[in-house]
């Protein structure tokens, strides 16, 4: 049914499904981008002998035609939502939102609406990185500007469904046929402005029950990642729904229904079951919200700090280097440390940097660090540190992307034992070659020592592999030479680099090493 709002003279339609269950509660359900309220058609019948239900068309899609003068936005949005739930004298109700619709519903919630009783978000995106969303949109409107819509929406619906009928898929085309597509563009920037300002921070006072469910074969937004969402949310319940795709209500309506009903009956109405009392989960949840919330900093983050201290110590941010008195106050160690391991306690720091000093003096000197690390940054950037370094009561945390030439080098180390024996003596060797004399120089604390130790037992392991094997001459002295270097007391391979040296008639070289196997005996 139509219903005109005065302040704009826009027309919503809406239907309200009265349950033949008297005192009953009230499901409101809003629908995704290009879509309409004809989507939950397939889950109506089953809701209706217990549930009240409400579907309605926003701005620009199915039946609501926008004027040229009004734009799709948020508050025209609340408004129709508002001016419904008035007139059929609805105090609160369950809302329901698919994709971007989730989005709306959240909103509703941040702006602490009251009619919002619990919140069901079904394939919601919450984390996303917006350069990958905006990259796959302006392909979208691209193709949409060039005259190809139909396709454009064909390949979305393929996309949303795994085995929804054809009559199904037909009436999701129709849907998107219908949207006007200045409203298409509008609801995604909507989105997209509300997904870009998420973060665990802005929903940690929300406090109502809510729903996360996902298809199992979601390809728009696959359940892994879903899994931030969840810890984004601390949502009640969170289920992913097997054989569906990304459009749960097309795929499977009856389980969809199955699930909306006992979500309501256990979770909203009785009482769920708790976690509370286990102390370790509380525990758990903190670390992996630590982890989370690190990774999408950096993600969101525009900015890249590189460590180099492979061979010296210097610092970029943006490829420009951040000079300063680094060797004061253990801030260059220190600031290795925050930057390598990315996420760190305090705690941490005392024991790597003052093992020894009673804990008063221990923050005493941390905080003298890093206020003096802060003076270095701050006097480069003329931005805050939080910018870049979240210096919290226990956690100190990078908030930005993170490259350091000492994780490069693991890495490089782990990619050489996926390459075949016959090309991995060569890239070792060349590895090697590109080393510094003395790695990490300048810094002697327990922790470089040890990464260290792990690169030159990494390599060694790959080298004495590699000796099994018939290996050119020079590449096999190369690689001897190396162990000898890190290993100067082992005589089995001055025993090898000798034999190796006498086939290729390096006598000179041999007077070295056997003065040097000699000096052990």
């Amino acid at each position: 049914m139509p219903i005109t709002l005065l302040e704009n003279s826009q027309t919503t339609y809406y239907d309200y499904i009265v349950s033949e269950q008297k005192d009953a509660e009230t499901f409101l359900f809003i629908h995704g981008l290009g879509c309409d309220s004809t989507l939950w058609d397939d889950i109506m019948p089953f809701l209706k002998p217990k549930y009240n239900l409400v579907v309605f068309d926003l701005p620009g899609h199915g039946r609501n035609k926008l004027s040229e003068n009004v734009g799709f936005s948020l508050s025209l949005i609340f408004s129709d939502i508002e001016h419904i739930l008035f007139t059929e004298n609805i105090p609160s109700c369950h809302v329901v939102g698919y994709a971007g619709g989730g989005n709306i519903a959240l909103e509703a919630v941040l702006k602490q609406k009251k009619w919002v009783r619990s919140l069901t978000l079904i394939s919601t995106p919450i984390f996303m990185p917006f350069q990958i969303g905006d990259q796959e949109m302006r392909k979208r409107f691209a193709k949409i500007e060039e005259g190809k819509k139909q396709q454009v929406f064909k390949s979305i619906i393929d996309g949303i469904t795994v085995i929804a009928s054809e009559e199904r898929k037909s009436r999701l085309e129709g849907m998107m046929n219908r949207v006007d597509i200045r409203s298409y563009k509008d609801f995604y920037k909507v989105c997209k402005n509300s997904i870009q300002e998420y973060s665990p921070e802005k929903f940690k006072n929300v406090d109502l029950p809510i729903f996360l469910l996902v298809g199992e074969f979601d390809a728009t937004f696959p359940p892994k990642l879903h899994l931030f969402d969840d810890t984004y949310l601390n949502s009640s319940r969170f289920l992913i729904i097997p054989n569906a795709g990304n459009a749960v209500m097309v795929d499977t309506p009856k389980q969809l229904v199955e699930l909306l009903d006992d979500f309501v009956i256990q979770y909203v109405l009785g009482s769920p079951p708790s976690l509370k009392g286990r102390g370790y989960v509380d525990k758990l949840k903190f670390e992996l919200q630590s982890i989370v919330n690190l990774g999408i900093r950096q993600v969101n983050s525009r900015n890249t700090i590189e460590l180099h201290f492979l061979s010296s110590f210097k610092v970029l941010l943006d490829g420009k280097e951040i000079e300063g008195k680094w060797n004061q106050r253990k801030a260059k160690q220190i600031f290795s440390y925050i930057l390598y391991h990315q996420q760190v306690t305090r705690d941490q720091l005392y024991d790597v940097f003052w093992p020894d000093l009673e804990l008063t003096k221990a923050r005493n000197q941390l905080r003298v660090s890093l206020n003096h690390i802060k003076s270095i940054i701050e006097g480069f950037t003329g931005d805050d540190l939080s910018k870049y370094i979240d210096i919290g009561r226990d956690l100190i945390v990078t908030s930005v992307r993170v490259k350091s030439d000492g994780e490069n080098l693991l890495n490089e180390i782990e990619q050489l034992k996926l390459v075949s024996y016959s090309d991995r003596a060569a890239k070792v060797v060349e590895l090697i070659a590109r080393l510094p004399e003395v790695m990490f120089p300048g810094l002697y604390d327990e922790w470089v020592l040890e990464l260290r130790s792990s690169i030159e037992m990494e390599l060694t392991s790959i080298i004495e592999d590699l000796l099994d094997e018939d290996l050119d001459r020079s590449k096999e002295i190369s690689m001897l030479k190396y162990l000898i270097k890190i290993h100067p007391n082992e005589e089995l391979y001055y025993e090898q680099i000798l034999f190796a040296l006498e086939q290729e008639r390096k006598y000179s070289e041999m007077d070295f090493y056997e003065d040097k196997l000699n000096s052990l005996k």
